[in-house]
């Protein structure tokens, strides 16, 4: 049973709370924020998937073919779901470009944990 509580806490835990930060960050109205250069908003949103593709990689642990897909296409999906959300923001836009520079900060992620493996 402890396993299992240590293995929540350690893995799962953190994945859900980044999941939430988030959701959170993506809720502020786009009004609250003074108008800056694109590669400001790519930055955040490559810095926030870097972290996700991070942290889910390692809930799965293992390094490989199937976790890397399955890390990606999951951080794919919640990528999507931030800019369907973001939609129904006030002053806040769903945009491809940011769901792909999303998909590319998750990519570097995943490879930061599985080269973290590795050494």
């Amino acid at each position: 049973m402890k396993t299992k509580f240590s293995f929540f806490f350690s893995k799962v835990l953190p994945v859900l709370i980044w999941l939430a930060v988030i959701y959170v960050l993506s809720s502020f109205p786009g009004t609250n924020y003074p108008k800056e250069p694109e590669i400001f908003s790519w930055t955040a949103h490559a810095a926030q998937f870097f972290v996700l593709g991070y942290l889910v990689a390692r809930l799965f642990g293992k390094k490989g073919v199937a976790s890397f897909i399955f890390a990606f296409l999951f951080c794919l999906f919640y990528a999507a779901s931030d800019e369907w959300h973001q939609r129904f923001v006030v002053g806040r836009q769903a945009s491809l470009i940011d769901w792909g520079v999303d998909g590319v900060g998750s990519i570097f992620g995943i490879i930061g944990f599985f080269k973290q493996m590795s050494s």
